[in-house]
């Protein structure tokens, strides 16, 4: 299934990048990118993966600190990426 990142979610992974190379390195910075594009291959595999959380919205738990945001129409869009430490909305 097609994979569309929002604006805001591309804007998270630009975020999520620069606050793994401050604190973390490279190495580390690219073991979290591993990871989270096997979670969206896994999301586009199998759509249904994810919590579902409203009507029209899932979360995918990519490590215990992020979470993918996505919605399933004909395609998959990603929204966001959440930090799981901070208080839902």
């Amino acid at each position: 299934m097609e994979v569309v990142w929002s604006r805001v979610a591309k804007e998270n992974i630009g975020t999520l990048i620069k606050y793994l190379m401050e604190h973390y390195g490279r190495k580390v910075t690219a073991e979290c990118l591993t990871k989270l594009l096997s979670a969206v291959n896994t999301i586009a595999q199998h759509p249904e993966i994810g919590k579902r959380i409203g009507t029209d919205r899932r979360a995918f738990v990519v490590a215990k600190q992020i979470s993918i945001h996505y919605r399933v129409t004909s395609r998959i869009e990603i929204i966001m990426l959440w930090d799981n430490r901070q208080m839902p909305n």
